[in-house]
Formats: C-alpha cells, structure tokens, sequence
C-alpha cells in the first residue's frame, strides 16, 4: 500500500474543524484543492468568479479563502477586501494563489488584506499548513475536543 501524502500525516496528528472556501475559475484547480481538504476532514464551499466568492463567503462565513488572483468580474483583490469588509471584526484567512509574476503581487495581496501568496504551481503540504495553521486557530476548544 502507497504511503499517505504527507498533508493526511499532518491531519491524523490534528483532526480539523471548518471550512475552506476555493475560489478559481479553472475546475481542475478546484478539484485539486477540493480533495486535500477532504484529506483533511475539512469542509469545503467553491466559487468560481469574484462576485460568486464575496456571495458565497457571505452565506457561509468561511475561516480560510484560497483565492485565485485572475478571475473573471471581479479580480482577486477586490474580491478579498469585499469580503474583509463583509466579515468586520472576524475576517477570514485568505491566501492568494496565482500566475503573477508581477513583484508587487505581494505588497497588492497585503494591501487588499490577504494573508500570504502562493505561485503556481502551488505545494499542496503548504497549502495544507496555512488550512491547519488557521483552523486551529479559529476553533482551538473544538480542535481539541475532536482529538
């Protein structure tokens, strides 16, 4: 039997609560992202344009955004400070993903309220840090609990 990804170590050792929200416009990419969080027992919400993302969060509340930067309608800068906005006193983690290689990309993410920036092609044992990193995070008592 082929070894479990190391992202599914990682959750074995610390079982999650929460959801991720995955904005892109590629499906592909939502499918990649879709199954690691359910490697990682986390629930998962998708959007695949900005609008879709800000109405979404809206409804859902999600802890931790992965945010494509291209979309379609509403960029992935705009789409995260709607959201920030949205959220007042609790904003959601968001973590920008993307093509750019633009120097300023990250001073743009900080500036509109992100948490981090990941080029593609993304590390999936990275992505799946930040998601545990910031879980934990938001729901430590039940984080604990669970284990």
């Amino acid at each position: 039997m082929p070894a479990a990804p190391g992202y599914v170590k990682l959750w074995r050792m610390t079982p999650l609560m929460g959801e991720v929200l995955i904005v892109d416009e590629d499906a592909h990419a939502r499918a990649a992202v879709r199954y690691l969080c359910s490697s990682l027992g986390v629930n998962v919400r998708e959007a695949s344009n900005g609008l879709e993302a800000v109405e979404t969060f809206a409804a859902s509340r999600s802890g931790v955004i992965l945010m494509n930067l291209s979309l379609p309608g509403l960029d992935g800068f705009e789409s995260a400070r709607r959201i920030i906005e949205l959220a007042g006193e609790s904003p959601p983690a968001i973590y920008a993903v993307g093509d750019c290689a633009d120097g300023d990309v990250h001073a743009r993410c900080r500036a509109s309220g992100m948490n981090g920036f990941y080029p593609r092609p993304v590390s999936l044992m990275e992505i799946a840090g930040e998601i545990i990193r910031h879980l934990q995070k938001l729901c430590p008592r039940a984080q604990r609990q669970a284990s």
